[in-house]
Protein backbone atom coordinates (compact mmCIF):
# COMPACT_ATOMS: atom_id res chain seq x y z
CA UNK A 1 0.00 0.00 0.00
CA UNK A 2 2.78 2.14 0.86
CA UNK A 3 4.41 2.10 -2.60
CA UNK A 4 0.92 2.77 -4.70
CA UNK A 5 -0.97 4.88 -2.66
CA UNK A 6 0.76 6.79 0.33
CA UNK A 7 3.68 7.65 -1.93
CA UNK A 8 1.45 9.23 -4.64
CA UNK A 9 -0.69 10.98 -1.48
CA UNK A 10 2.93 12.41 -0.49
CA UNK A 11 3.94 13.33 -4.13
CA UNK A 12 3.94 17.27 -4.18
CA UNK A 13 1.64 17.24 -1.47
CA UNK A 14 2.95 21.00 -0.03
CA UNK A 15 1.71 22.05 -3.44
CA UNK A 16 -1.55 21.39 -1.93
CA UNK A 17 -1.37 23.80 1.06
CA UNK A 18 -4.02 26.22 0.93
CA UNK A 19 -6.75 24.33 -1.39
CA UNK A 20 -10.45 24.22 -0.42
CA UNK A 21 -11.44 21.78 1.81
CA UNK A 22 -13.40 19.90 -1.11
CA UNK A 23 -10.79 18.99 -2.75
CA UNK A 24 -8.81 17.87 0.28
CA UNK A 25 -11.60 15.81 1.62
CA UNK A 26 -11.21 13.68 -1.76
CA UNK A 27 -7.73 12.35 -0.72
CA UNK A 28 -9.03 12.10 2.36
CA UNK A 29 -10.90 9.73 1.73
CA UNK A 30 -8.60 8.02 -0.64
CA UNK A 31 -6.45 7.58 2.42
CA UNK A 32 -9.38 6.52 4.62
CA UNK A 33 -9.69 3.65 2.32
CA UNK A 34 -6.48 2.77 2.15
CA UNK A 35 -6.60 2.51 5.92
CA UNK A 36 -9.26 0.54 5.89
CA UNK A 37 -8.27 -1.91 3.22
CA UNK A 38 -4.61 -2.30 5.83
CA UNK A 39 -6.44 -3.15 8.13
CA UNK A 40 -9.38 -5.31 6.66
CA UNK A 41 -11.77 -2.86 8.27
CA UNK A 42 -15.96 -2.47 7.73
CA UNK A 43 -16.61 0.68 5.07
CA UNK A 44 -18.06 2.56 7.70
CA UNK A 45 -15.71 1.92 10.64
CA UNK A 46 -14.18 5.75 12.44
CA UNK A 47 -10.66 5.58 10.47
CA UNK A 48 -9.38 8.24 13.18
CA UNK A 49 -8.25 5.28 15.13
CA UNK A 50 -7.01 3.01 12.23
CA UNK A 51 -4.65 6.08 11.04
CA UNK A 52 -3.61 7.25 14.33
CA UNK A 53 -2.10 2.98 15.21
CA UNK A 54 -0.80 2.87 11.15
CA UNK A 55 0.99 6.35 12.26
CA UNK A 56 -0.30 8.25 9.35
CA UNK A 57 -1.51 11.97 9.53
CA UNK A 58 -4.50 13.02 7.67
CA UNK A 59 -3.99 14.62 4.50
CA UNK A 60 -3.95 18.41 5.61
CA UNK A 61 -1.53 17.43 8.55
CA UNK A 62 0.76 15.99 5.89
CA UNK A 63 0.98 18.84 3.70
CA UNK A 64 1.58 21.07 7.00
CA UNK A 65 4.28 18.64 8.05
CA UNK A 66 5.82 18.84 4.39
CA UNK A 67 6.11 22.63 3.96
CA UNK A 68 7.75 22.74 7.64
CA UNK A 69 10.18 20.40 7.04
CA UNK A 70 11.15 22.19 3.72
CA UNK A 71 11.27 25.05 6.07
CA UNK A 72 13.74 23.50 8.33
CA UNK A 73 15.41 22.19 5.38
CA UNK A 74 16.34 25.62 4.55
CA UNK A 75 17.06 27.39 7.95
CA UNK A 76 20.08 24.24 8.67
CA UNK A 77 21.13 24.93 4.61
CA UNK A 78 20.27 21.54 3.22
CA UNK A 79 17.87 23.00 0.83
CA UNK A 80 18.36 24.38 -2.47
CA UNK A 81 19.56 28.28 -3.37
CA UNK A 82 16.31 29.38 -4.54
CA UNK A 83 14.39 28.23 -1.42
CA UNK A 84 16.75 30.61 0.75
CA UNK A 85 15.79 33.52 -1.32
CA UNK A 86 12.45 33.41 -0.80
CA UNK A 87 12.21 33.48 3.54
CA UNK A 88 14.06 35.40 5.78
CA UNK A 89 14.52 35.50 9.45
CA UNK A 90 12.78 38.46 11.68
CA UNK A 91 14.47 41.14 12.65
CA UNK A 92 15.37 41.99 16.56
CA UNK A 93 13.87 44.99 17.97
CA UNK A 94 15.16 47.79 19.99
CA UNK A 95 12.62 46.46 22.71
CA UNK A 96 12.96 43.45 24.78
CA UNK A 97 10.40 41.22 23.12
CA UNK A 98 10.62 37.29 23.95
CA UNK A 99 10.20 37.58 20.11
CA UNK A 100 14.04 38.40 20.05
CA UNK A 101 15.82 35.40 20.89
CA UNK A 102 13.59 33.29 18.71
CA UNK A 103 13.91 31.73 15.21
CA UNK A 104 11.02 33.91 13.58
CA UNK A 105 10.38 34.18 9.97
CA UNK A 106 9.42 37.50 8.45
CA UNK A 107 5.90 37.52 6.69
CA UNK A 108 6.47 38.69 3.15
CA UNK A 109 5.79 42.72 3.04
CA UNK A 110 4.38 42.83 -0.12
CA UNK A 111 0.40 42.13 -0.24
CA UNK A 112 -0.32 38.97 -1.94
CA UNK A 113 -3.67 38.25 -3.38
CA UNK A 114 -5.71 36.48 -0.69
CA UNK A 115 -6.70 33.58 -3.37
CA UNK A 116 -3.17 32.10 -4.81
CA UNK A 117 -0.94 34.73 -2.76
CA UNK A 118 -1.15 32.84 0.70
CA UNK A 119 -0.39 29.40 -0.85
CA UNK A 120 3.14 30.38 -2.09
CA UNK A 121 5.71 28.94 -0.04
CA UNK A 122 6.80 32.51 1.22
CA UNK A 123 4.11 33.15 2.40
CA UNK A 124 2.54 29.86 3.61
CA UNK A 125 6.28 29.08 5.34
CA UNK A 126 6.56 31.61 7.97
CA UNK A 127 3.39 31.41 8.89
CA UNK A 128 3.15 27.66 9.35
CA UNK A 129 7.06 28.17 11.11
CA UNK A 130 6.26 30.76 13.35
CA UNK A 131 2.87 28.60 14.60
CA UNK A 132 5.03 26.19 16.04
CA UNK A 133 5.22 25.98 19.80
CA UNK A 134 8.77 27.01 21.57
CA UNK A 135 9.69 25.81 24.62
CA UNK A 136 11.45 28.55 27.05
CA UNK A 137 12.72 27.27 30.43
CA UNK A 138 9.58 24.35 30.61
CA UNK A 139 7.24 26.78 29.46
CA UNK A 140 5.59 26.46 25.84
CA UNK A 141 5.20 30.11 24.09
CA UNK A 142 3.60 30.52 21.00
CA UNK A 143 3.97 33.43 18.31
CA UNK A 144 1.32 32.74 16.11
CA UNK A 145 -1.38 35.30 15.46
CA UNK A 146 -3.69 33.65 13.91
Amino acid sequence: MHAFITSQLDYCNSLLYGLPDCLISKLQRVQNATARLVYKAPRFCHTSPILQELHWLPIWDRIKFKVILITFKEITGAAPNYLQELISFKGNSSYGLRSNDSLLLAQPRQRTLTTFGDRTFAAAAPMLWNCLPVDKGGATIYFCRN
